[in-house]
């Protein structure tokens, strides 16, 4: 038998996107601030999105329509939700 366990969020649960640099830096992402997202890193100021290019609209996009959804299940009879499988647990027994 099998088990899979999953994540399964609401859209009104999501914090934030998070940008994270090859440096290990990272940048939150709130959904209701599409216009805040960076040009550059803040840490290393590797060049990052481009405010005209099509990876800027994307990410604006989609931080746009995490907001809209997390306001509009509010209002409707159906609710939709991101789903996430769960990595498998690490055992601590190492016959297993």
């Amino acid at each position: 038998m099998t088990i899979t366990q999953r994540f399964i969020a609401d859209f009104k649960d999501v914090a934030a996107v998070r940008l994270v640099c090859k440096c290990r830096s990272s940048v939150s992402l709130p959904p209701a601030s599409p216009w805040n997202i960076p040009r550059e890193c803040p840490h290393c100021h590797t060049p990052w999105i481009d405010p005209n290019s099509r990876d800027h609209k994307l990410m604006s996009d989609l931080l746009r329509t995490i907001d809209d959804l997390a306001k509009s299940n509010a209002e409707q009879q159906w609710n939709a939700q991101l789903e996430f499988d769960l990595p498998a647990p690490i055992s601590s027994n190492p016959r297993q």
